[in-house]
C-alpha cells in the first residue's frame, strides 16, 4: 500500500522518471512555485548483504513522517505564504538506511527528472545512518541541512533539533569524572572518527588521559572479538564507545563471549545511535 501511494503521489506531480525504483522510493508533494524541501527518511529498514535493497517498513518512520506532512501543512496555511500566493512542497525519499540505495535515488532524481537543483530550498535528515556519499551529495547541494539526531561533522550549513555530539562527549566526561577517572580506553567505528578527535580535545582539557584508541574497520564479529581481547589483554577499567548500530551489536556479542571467562571490572559507556532495533539515540553505563 505504501509503494503504491508513493508511485500515486509522483505521477499526480507529472514527473518523468526511467526507473521503477525512484518511483517506489519517492514521495512528492507538490508546490506551485517549485519550492521544496528534500526530505531523507527510512521508511523502510536495510535489507541484503549490499544494504542496498529494502526490508521490513520502520513503523516509527510512519509516525514521522505523518508529523512532517501535518507540519508542512501547516506552514503553508499561514498567513505569511498565503499573502504572498506561494507554497512549499516536499519530497521524501525513503532511504531504506542505506548509502548505496540513497546516494542512487538522488542522482536518479535530479538527473533523470524535472526536479533542478534550484527547486530545493532546505534538506531534513531524518537518518542516522552513517552515509559518507549521500552527505558528499547533500553538500554539493549547498542549501541548508536540518538533521533530526546528533550531528558530529558540523559544516556552515548544518543545524540540528539536537546538540551536537560535543555535549555527548562533554556528558560521558562529566560521568568519568564521578569514577574519579583520570584515563580512558576508546572503541569506534568510521561513523564517530570525528567525534572521537573531539573527545580527546575534551579529554585534554579535563585533564583525563587516552591510554588506547580502537579503530573498528567494520561491524564483523571477527573484528568485534579482536577489538575485545585487546583491552582485555590490557586490562583496560573504563571504556567509552561511541559505534553505529550493528558495530555494537557485534561488540555486545563479543563481549558476552569473552568476558565470562575473566574477573576484571571493566565499565563501559556505550553510545549508539538510532537503528532497525533502537528508535532513540542512545547511552549508558554498563559493568561487566
Amino acid at each position: 500500500v505504501l509503494k503504491e501511494t508513493f508511485a500515486t503521489s509522483f505521477d499526480s506531480a507529472q514527473l518523468s522518471v526511467l526507473s521503477h525504483r525512484l518511483l517506489n522510493d519517492v514521495l512528492v508533494i507538490p508546490s506551485s512555485r517549485r519550492l521544496y524541501i528534500l526530505v531523507i527518511l527510512p521508511i523502510h529498514q536495510s535489507s541484503g548483504q549490499q544494504h542496498f535493497e529494502c526490508g521490513e517498513i520502520d513503523v516509527n518512520a510512519i509516525v514521522r513522517m505523518a508529523a512532517f506532512l501535518d507540519a508542512l501543512k501547516n506552514i503553508n496555511e499561514s498567513h505569511m505564504l498565503k499573502e504572498i500566493g506561494a507554497d512549499i512542497g516536499a519530497i521524501i525519499v525513503d532511504s531504506c538506511s542505506t548509502d548505496l540505495r540513497s546516494v542512487a535515488d538522488l542522482y536518479e532524481l535530479l538527473s533523470g527528472t524535472n526536479i533542478q537543483r534550484s527547486d530545493l530550498i532546505g534538506i531534513i535528515r531524518d537518518d542516522s545512518t552513517f552515509m559518507p556519499n549521500t552527505e558528499q551529495i547533500m553538500r554539493q547541494l549547498n542549501v541548508p541541512v536540518v538533521n533530526t539526531f546528533f550531528t558530529s561533522r558540523l559544516t556552515t550549513q548544518t543545524s540540528g533539533t539536537l546538540p551536537s555530539m560535543s555535549l555527548v562527549i562533554q556528558s560521558i566526561v562529566e560521568a568519568l569524572k564521578t569514577y574519579h577517572s583520570t584515563c580512558v580506553n576508546l572503541i569506534f567505528d568510521e561513523k564517530y572518527a570525528d567525534s572521537i578527535l573531539e573527545f580527546q580535545r575534551v579529554a585534554v582539557t579535563e585533564s583525563v588521559c587516552v591510554e588506547v584508541a580502537i579503530q573498528m574497520k567494520n561491524s564483523s564479529s571477527a573484528v568485534a572479538e579482536a577489538t575485545v581481547r585487546r583491552l582485555l589483554l590490557a586490562e583496560a577499567r573504563i571504556v567509552v564507545a561511541l559505534l553505529s548500530e550493528d558495530t555494537w551489536i557485534q561488540l555486545a556479542k563479543a563481549l558476552r563471549s569473552e568476558m565470562v571467562i575473566t574477573t576484571n571490572k571493566t565499565t563501559f559507556f556505550i553510545y549508539h545511535s538510532q537503528g532497525k532495533s533502537f528508535h532513540k539515540p542512545y547511552w549508558n553505563s554498563l559493568k561487566l
